[in-house]
């Protein structure tokens, strides 16, 4: 995303393939400056805030390069 510029969810399933999980959300952010107003904005938004809240999960990642953000959130186990 950094090199592209912009947010995207290319790769995907790729992603989600990797972590051995059943189920996976993702979600993406660029351009906050404060974890709490990430935070509000995907809370703000329905689709990010399923997500968040997404019951399925049980477990959660961040990462973050140059202000562009990925949250990968899975259930784990045998699919």
């Amino acid at each position: 995303m950094l090199q592209l510029r912009r947010l995207s969810h290319d790769g995907f399933d790729q992603r989600f393939r990797q972590t051995g999980g059943r189920v996976c959300v993702e979600n993406l952010a660029v351009g906050f400056r404060r974890e709490e107003d990430l935070l509000a904005g995907w809370q703000a938004s329905p689709g990010h805030d399923r997500n968040l809240l997404d019951g399925r999960v049980s477990h959660a990642g961040i990462g973050e390069v140059q202000g562009y953000v990925t949250l990968m959130a899975c259930r784990l186990g045998p699919r």
